[in-house]
């Protein structure tokens, strides 16, 4: 049973959870029900939340809550929004809402994961688009400064893959 005002906990049980995390008000809504929840409670709305990440961070108010939990600092919370994002990395980060989310995720991936989603973007067939895309541009530049790679390497790769 969640620890959220009732008519929240009448709409998880008859709305997706989805549904109310995009909706304009309900995302807010959801944060604060993440706010006062604890326990079992709290981790099943993260859960539910970090499981759909990759919906969630293409909507205009989804990626708050997806950026709202990765703020919590709950390292599974984060490899598992990590997980549901790989492999879209390149492609996405040219959208506004998307960036948010992968520069987030940069800053708090462990090593292992920041060096995945480096990868990814590194190896992409799209990698001078990404340069020149607003949003892209700044996912580059967050993981070039997360990154443990000299420039020069990566210049030397980016050589490579264009």
């Amino acid at each position: 049973m969640l620890v959220c005002h009732p008519a929240v906990h009448f709409c998880c049980c008859f709305i997706s959870l989805r549904e109310i995390a995009t909706h304009q008000h309900g995302g807010c809504v959801l944060q604060h029900c993440i706010d006062i929840s604890s326990g079992v409670q709290q981790q099943w709305l993260v859960a539910e939340i970090a499981s759909n990440a990759l919906v969630l961070s293409q909507d205009p108010f989804g990626n708050y809550v997806v950026q709202y939990i990765l703020d919590m600092a709950m390292p599974w919370a984060a490899i598992e929004v990590i997980a549901r994002l790989e492999g879209t990395f390149s492609c996405l980060s040219m959208q506004k809402f998307n960036s948010n989310v992968f520069e987030k995720c940069l800053k708090l991936a462990g090593e292992e994961s920041k060096s995945c989603i480096i990868q990814e973007l590194v190896a992409s067939y799209c990698l001078g688009q990404l340069l020149q895309d607003p949003y892209a541009n700044d996912v580059v530049q967050s993981a070039l400064t997360v990154s443990k790679v000299d420039l020069s390497t990566f210049v030397n790769l980016f050589q490579v893959a264009t």
